[in-house]
Order: structure tokens, then sequence, then C-alpha cells
């Protein structure tokens, strides 16, 4: 019998750009902890880590990346 292990990787994304596009139904990921603001040991800002089984979230800030907001004038 052979076992299988998945390895889930938490993707880094800017929080801004996550409260930016944050959806409601995303609390439950959010209290599950697999999406969570986190500040790295010396580092001087935060970042949101997000559990890639996320794929709404994930697919969601990838494409804001891609498509960033206008900036306002």
């Amino acid at each position: 019998m052979t076992t299988a292990t998945t390895v889930r990787r938490q993707l880094a994304f800017n929080p801004d750009d996550y409260l930016d596009c944050r959806r409601p139904g995303w609390v439950l990921y959010e209290e599950g902890g697999l999406v969570r603001f986190d500040r790295p040991l010396g580092a001087r800002t935060a970042q949101v880590l997000v559990d890639d089984d996320c794929l709404e979230v994930v697919v969601a800030l990838q494409a804001r990346a891609r498509h960033p907001a206008p900036s306002p004038r």
C-alpha cells in the first residue's frame, strides 16, 4: 500500500489587494486558517498568506495582479 502526501503551499499577496477584492464568503477561509494576515519576522509590512487549496481566492488575487485597478487621480 502506498500513501501519497500532499504538500500544501501558501501563496503570499499584498494585504491591500486582498482587502480590495475580498468577498463575504471568504470569511470561512479566514476562520479555518486557510487565509491569514502575517508579518514575517523582521519585515516592515504584512502579507496575506493564502493556502493554494483556496482556488477562488487565489484566482481573484492573481487576476487583480494581472489587471490592477486604475489609480485615482
